[in-house]
């Protein structure tokens, strides 16, 4: 499988209310310190821009 990316602002992934998570990814289970994580980025790279 090829994987293909995008430069997406934080905008525009929320504006289009659309994600998909790749199948090689969805065996994986997040636990709260990595969503935590994750919701951090997003918040900090939105007050950046």
């Amino acid at each position: 499988m090829k994987i293909q990316c995008q430069d997406r602002t934080v905008e525009f992934i929320f504006q289009s209310h659309y994600f998909e998570i790749p199948r090689f990814q969805r065996p994986y289970s997040w636990e709260r310190e990595n969503w935590e994580d994750f919701w951090n980025d997003i918040f900090e790279e939105s007050l950046i821009n």
